[in-house]
């Protein structure tokens, strides 16, 4: 199984904008998602590793790339931070307002997906077909207090 080399975040939202709290919460929970992942990989290292973190959103204001690189976390534009994505990626993207999972079919199969939970009869068949026959749903975490409908997939061997 390849090692986990980068968080990459799409479409998850400001974090210094919203008015309504119930999205900044969820948008902030997405960013926080990114670097738990991270800390807890670096950690389970037996030597320094680094793991990178990038996110991509149009919404960005100056404000959120400042606190987001304040956090180490790399602002890329889009289509760039589509190149960052690859099988040792873990992708976090609840309620993007893009096509992610037909994006992500097109280019790569990510280790770990933290997406939406997608409904099987209205994705685009290559998507269905990816997260049938490639990946397993992770039943053990249920993260839907932070992220509403949503579910973790990852790659199988």
């Amino acid at each position: 199984m390849p090692k986990i080399n980068n968080v990459v975040a799409v479409g998850c939202g400001t974090i210094s904008r919203f008015e309504d709290a119930d999205l900044r919460d969820h948008s902030m929970s997405q960013h926080a998602l990114m670097l738990a992942v991270r800390d807890l990989v670096e950690a389970s290292c037996k030597k320094q590793r680094i793991v990178q973190c990038f996110a991509q959103d149009p919404i960005y204001d100056p404000v959120d790339k400042a606190v987001l690189e304040d956090a180490d976390i790399t602002v890329l534009s889009d289509p760039r931070i589509w190149l960052e994505i690859d099988e040792g990626s873990v992708v976090i993207s609840v309620g993007p307002n893009i096509p992610v999972l037909e994006i992500i079919a097109d280019i790569a199969r990510p280790l770990v997906l933290v997406i939406s939970r997608p409904r099987l009869t209205e994705v685009a068949p290559r998507v269905r077909t990816m997260l049938l026959n490639e990946y397993i749903r992770e039943e053990h975490f249920d993260i839907t207090q932070a992220f509403g409908d949503a579910a973790i997939f990852v790659r199988t061997p």
